[in-house]
């Protein structure tokens, strides 16, 4: 996703149409892989029932 629309409720929505099509055609389980979440969106996706299997923090080299 384009950087400027991560804060918007564009994410959500996506997050949630993705979810509601799986849902339709019978699937239970989603992977998703996330880069770069920062504490605000990972919090909303938790409020959306996601939970974290794996986290893999990221380095910056420097």
């Amino acid at each position: 996703m384009r950087a400027d629309l991560r804060h918007t409720p564009l994410r959500q929505a996506l997050l949630l149409g993705v979810c509601a099509q799986a849902r339709a055609r019978g699937i239970g389980d989603i992977s998703l892989e996330s880069w770069g979440d920062t504490p605000a969106e990972l919090a909303a996706d938790l409020a959306l029932g996601l939970e974290i299997q794996f986290e893999n923090p990221i380095y910056a080299a420097g």
